[in-house]
């Protein structure tokens, strides 16, 4: 069987299922994600999101930080949530590795906790070596198998599961550890 390829821009737009999104946070030990930096108004799983054209890889994942904290402050979010967001990050597969590499950065410089949800093939990566598995907290259960995203435009599950299988890891500070 011949399945024809259908492009990076495919698998860089598929949205994360519901259900996956509450298994990545849960086996990492959060509820809910306050932010979710790779996200559109239709696919987002947070109240807050930081869209394609915002670039998440050149803006600060911190409330705090950003241009946006006087606005949220005058909207009567939580001084809590702005301190320091739980951030949820399904990068698009063509950038893994920028967003791996500034998942690893936000979390050094502003101490946020941050839930990724990968390809397992990453893991045999350089950069793998450097920003994931020193630092990994390994579960077996992060590990969740082929995934069947949502089509970008219907919100439906894809007709078929995903090529790879995937893991979830979280960076967060000693406060969240068993």
């Amino acid at each position: 069987m011949i399945i024809k390829h259908k492009g990076k821009h495919l698998a860089d737009s598929l949205a994360t299922p519901n259900d996956i999104y509450l298994k990545c946070m849960n086996i990492n030990g959060f509820y809910k994600a306050t932010l979710d930096v790779c996200a559109t108004s239709k696919n987002s799983k947070c109240d807050f999101y930081i869209q394609k054209r915002e670039d998440a890889l050149k803006v600060d994942w911190n409330f705090a930080n950003s241009c946006m904290k006087d606005i949220l402050y005058k909207l009567n979010v939580s001084r809590q949530i702005l301190s320091k967001p739980v951030c949820f990050c399904n990068p698009p597969h063509s950038k893994s590795k920028l967003f791996v590499e500034q998942a690893y950065n936000q979390w050094r410089k502003n101490n946020l906790d941050i839930v990724m949800l990968l390809p397992v093939n990453v893991l045999g990566s350089e950069y793998s070596k450097k920003f994931i598995l020193p630092f990994i907290k390994y579960k077996p259960e992060m590990f969740l198998g082929r995934i069947r995203f949502l089509d970008p435009i219907t919100n439906k599950p894809s007709k078929y599961n995903s090529v790879n299988s995937y893991f979830t890891y979280a960076y967060y500070d000693d406060r969240n550890e068993d």
